[in-house]
């Protein structure tokens, strides 16, 4: 197999939380700094959170990325209720006048979490799984939390998101950007697609990868020895 051939994958809850033997060394090698230094970051208290709140929420999905037979990043989020997401209508309202809103409450996808582990960041991975959870999402926006001095919030905002607020979701964690990014830009997204779900805070972590050539599918265009390649999932997933 190549070494730069990235496989995507999508799981559903009960299938991601099978996977803390491959999730839980790339938290570790891209948290180490905020783990040395935050208990809201030790290992443990971040998959408990998934145990007990995220993989919990409806609408709940984990795109993983894979090479040569080891995952070497991960993405998850949720779907948050249109009535659980008023305040962030609100609050989009607020801090982006310029911002179409849609007349109706409308669900908000939650992303969660996002990580890639250090050795291979800057090639693009992050991107890649980050616009493959993304894709064909029926929300109009999605929403992540991450920290004002995280080097990923530059890229985040390179990469189309907005600040609309900030907001500390746990009494124990760091006070958060909260950010939005609107999908109907890269998505045929309508109000009659749009569902409703669950619930769940957001994401702080991101390689440095920048951004990337998008296709019309909203994921990122790749040269042809990088091109995810399809495989026959594992129960509980699906392979993009």
């Amino acid at each position: 197999m190549d070494h730069h051939e990235l496989i995507l994958r999508r799981h559903d809850a009960a299938a991601a939380l099978g996977m803390r033997a491959g999730i839980e060394p790339v938290y570790v090698a891209s948290h180490a700094d905020r783990i040395a230094v935050d208990p809201f970051s030790h290992p443990d208290r971040f998959w408990q959170r998934l145990v007990d709140m995220y993989a919990q929420a409806p609408g709940f999905v984990l795109v993983s990325g894979s090479i040569a037979g080891r995952l070497i990043g991960y993405g998850f989020g949720c779907t948050r209720s249109a009535e659980r997401a008023a305040e962030i209508w609100s609050e989009i309202r607020a801090a982006l006048p310029d911002l179409a809103i849609p007349a109706g409450p409308q669900p908000v996808f939650i992303f969660n979490e996002f990580a890639v582990h250090p050795g291979h960041q800057n090639r693009g991975y992050g991107r890649t799984i980050l616009d493959a959870l993304l894709a064909g999402r029926r929300e109009p926006v999605a929403n992540l939390f991450v920290r004002p001095e995280n080097p990923a919030r530059a890229h985040y905002l390179a990469w189309g998101w907005r600040k609309i607020a900030e907001r500390k979701p746990f009494a124990d964690s760091p006070t958060f950007d909260s950010l939005i990014k609107d999908l109907r830009v890269t998505a045929n997204w309508t109000r009659a697609a749009a569902g409703s779900g669950g619930d769940g805070p957001g994401s702080d972590q991101v390689d440095g990868a920048p951004p990337a050539v998008q296709d019309s599918t909203g994921v990122e265009a790749f040269p042809p020895a990088r091109k995810p390649k399809v495989v026959d999932p594992p129960a509980g997933s699906v392979a993009l």
